[in-house]
């Protein structure tokens, strides 16, 4: 029976480990058996998802390098390598690397509560070895795939020049210690201080195999194992679909908490100019408890019965002064809460923008009458 490891930067959000997502779209995965999966994080909160324990991670560790680098980088004015914690958590060489574990394959196979025990080991030798350089995060023991495998998601992590903690494999493995193979020729495909590591780490793993009784054939497999190759194209394929969907729900998401801002500032225009209106403050207030849709509609609804009704009340008694003030009001707490575009979006800036142009018209205009009235008299 021999080891089956693997490397892989394929998923950038590990909801494929935690199965938080439609498992209906995996055909390779049976969801009769997801009960039997086992999940570990690093900081024991199970109650969260893998792609919030990571985000947060990032955060914790990474987020004054990325803070500070925002900064040098609009010093010197390149604003397009700025990255924030989303972009670094994404990025091809950034984003934590998905270890496979799985010993046998599809023919004969280790029992999955097994394969459990030799992984946790791993990872406890693991964090005490690399720890400081490499850090597991969250691993995901699969039962309900063709093969019984674990999924071990792990950080590289070193320091930079300016003493922020950074992601980097290569910074990480030299701070390590760990040199590549043949240090009398150059670092390339075949000779890479990885390749050092990856051999010290294959032998912890057959270290913890021998110590669960277990005998693993060492022969490096050339095939690179044809079941688990399979299993990682259909994984990738699902991932890549899956990626695309998270993608557009943060779009979405951002979409509408900026519609919410827009809506929460049109409300505070409302309440402060009609401020001395019990009634209408109590019509304001009941919106919150609307949807999005819905609230627009009816503080769109409060504007037209009172801001516009007050307008073109103001214009039909002619007391062009009271209607200059609040047409004033209303455009100085639009600019001060970048309404312009939330006004645009319903349909209120064409009227109001109407109405203000035949005001300053009829204003010009009166003004031309009277200074006719005037020659008339001279």
């Amino acid at each position: 029976m021999k080891l089956v490891e693997r490397n892989e930067r394929s998923d950038i959000s590990g909801i494929h480990n935690d199965r938080n997502f439609d498992l209906s779209k995996a055909v390779h995965i049976n969801p009769d058996r997801g009960v039997m999966n086992k999940y570990w994080v690093y900081n024991d909160e199970y109650h969260k998802k893998f792609i919030d324990i990571e985000k947060e991670f990032y955060e914790e560790n990474f987020g004054e390098y990325l803070s500070n680098q925002e900064r040098r980088l609009k010093e010197n004015h390149n604003y397009s390598k700025i990255k924030n914690v989303n972009d670094y958590l994404k990025g091809r060489y950034t984003k934590p690397e998905d270890k496979i574990l799985q010993i046998g394959n599809s023919i004969s196979h280790i029992d999955g509560e097994l394969l459990w025990k030799i992984a946790n080991d791993y990872q406890k030798r693991f964090n005490d070895m690399f720890g400081d350089n490499c850090k597991i995060i969250d691993m995901a023991l699969h039962m309900d795939e063709l093969v019984p495998h674990v999924h071990i998601r792990r950080v590289w992590m070193a320091t930079n020049d300016y003493g922020e903690k950074v992601v980097s494999q290569t910074k990480a493995l030299n701070e390590l210690g760990i040199n590549r193979p043949n240090m009398s020729k150059e670092s390339s495909r075949n000779n890479n201080a990885k390749m050092t590591f990856s051999k010290i780490e294959r032998e912890l793993l057959f270290e913890i195999c021998k110590e669960h009784g277990l005998e693993l054939d060492k022969k490096p497999n050339k095939e690179n194992d044809i079941h688990i190759r399979i299993d990682l194209i259909r994984e990738r394929t699902v991932n890549n679909e899956l990626e695309k969907i998270i993608d557009k729900k943060n779009e979405l998401e951002n979409e509408l908490e900026e519609s919410e801002q827009y809506l929460n500032s049109f409300e505070y225009i409302l309440s402060n100019i009609l401020i001395t209106s019990t009634y209408w403050q109590e019509e304001i207030k009941k919106t919150k408890k609307l949807d999005l849709t819905k609230r627009a509609k009816a503080l769109k609804d409060i504007y037209e019965k009172t801001i516009v009704s007050a307008m073109e009340q103001l214009e039909k008694n002619k007391n062009i002064m009271d209607l200059y003030n609040i047409r004033e009001i209303v455009n100085a707490k639009a600019k001060e809460l970048d309404l312009i575009k939330f006004i645009k979006e319903n349909g209120l800036y064409e009227n109001y923008l109407a109405e203000h142009e035949l005001r300053e018209y009829n204003q010009i205009r009166d003004k031309e009458n009277k200074n006719d009235r005037e020659d008339k008299v001279k």
